[in-house]
């Protein structure tokens, strides 16, 4: 908007630029947007680098927390299966036990 008003002096009727030599007041102006927008790529590198960096913690976090889960749950299928197992030899014990008092 600035920079249309700044050059609309040298705008014919057509819409075409016609101008000698640049006003410098135009050029700083276009040598700032340049800036601006050179800034601009940068800082969205930076914010692309620091998604990248993000996600891949993410992934280290998650991975890590599906290790630490897969952990909790195999030790408690083995604490599961022991106990299953001693009170499957304790219910045998009884049946034997039920089985000598009847005969």
């Amino acid at each position: 908007e600035r920079l249309a008003t700044m050059l609309a002096p040298y705008v014919n009727a057509k819409g075409v630029l016609v101008m000698e030599s640049p006003d410098p007041d135009v050029l700083l102006f276009k040598q700032g947007l340049d800036l601006r927008l050179q800034q601009f790529e940068e800082d969205c590198k930076m914010i692309q680098a620091t998604e990248r960096r993000l996600q891949q913690k993410i992934d280290e976090v998650a991975s890590d927390y599906e290790q630490a889960v897969s952990g909790v749950v195999l030790n408690s299928d083995s604490r599961i299966f022991k106990r299953l197992r001693e009170q499957q030899r304790q219910i045998e014990l009884q049946q034997q036990e039920i089985d000598q008092t009847r005969f």
